[in-house]
């Protein structure tokens, strides 16, 4: 990405979830009753709807803008990640939806559908880099390393695979419910945060570019 992304800034993402974890503890422990918050498409559900929506939205945006192919990838491989999401969370079963669209989000036509969406991006990504060398795999890992893409994301499946422990009620919690779809909407709640991060960094760099000899811009943009 750009050169003041070389050395990302986890402040923003740090204090986000200290803040957003004392609210929660504050909730847990002052009221009795969280099931009107937890329930199935109660305020959390709905929350982490719109929060998905807003990412996939975020991430589509800046594809478009994206100087280099292989960038646009990522953000439509980033956009995708939030609708399989969308897909996951909403309940499009109770919607009242036209009959084609209906099978294309809800059960097994829900699956075949991501499985042609991954498998068409996969295909792309594999026509712009050369999967088979090892210094392609090198290039493709350090960038995510650099644009800060692997912190965000690995913290957000973090919050997913606790949430899914105590979903599977591995441990006794007290208001277990809540804190799963808590730590879910704190993943998706990072995932909208790195789509701004990124189209803000993206905006910086195309106010920079005219000013700036193309050549330079090219690089800077990697």
């Amino acid at each position: 990405m750009f050169s003041e992304s070389t050395v990302p800034s986890y402040s923003l993402l740090a204090t986000t979830l200290l803040i957003s974890g004392c609210v929660g503890l504050a909730l847990s422990h002052s009221i009795t009753d969280l099931e009107f918050i937890h329930a199935e498409d109660g305020i959390l559900e709905s929350l982490q709807a719109i929060l998905l929506g807003c990412a996939a939205f975020c991430f589509l945006l800046v594809s478009s803008v994206a100087s280099r192919g292989i960038q646009r990838l990522e953000y439509l491989g980033l956009t995708l990640l939030c609708f399989s999401f969308v897909l996951r969370e909403v309940d499009f079963e109770t919607w009242d939806l036209p009959s084609l669209l209906s099978h294309l989000v809800v059960g097994n036509g829900r699956t075949v559908t991501l499985l042609i969406l991954w498998f068409g991006l996969f295909a792309f990504v594999a026509r712009a880099i050369d999967l088979t060398r090892l210094s392609s795999i090198r290039h493709l890992v350090r960038r995510q390393v650099s644009n800060g893409f692997v912190v965000y994301l690995s913290v957000a499946a973090l919050l997913l695979v606790a949430g899914g422990v105590l979903d599977r009620e591995l441990f006794e919690v007290r208001h277990f419910q809540f804190w799963e779809e808590f730590l879910e909407t704190h993943a998706y709640l990072l995932l909208l945060l790195l789509s701004l991060r990124q189209a803000r960094l993206h905006r910086r760099g195309a106010a920079l570019r005219p000013a700036q000899n193309p050549v330079a811009v090219e690089v800077a943009s990697d």
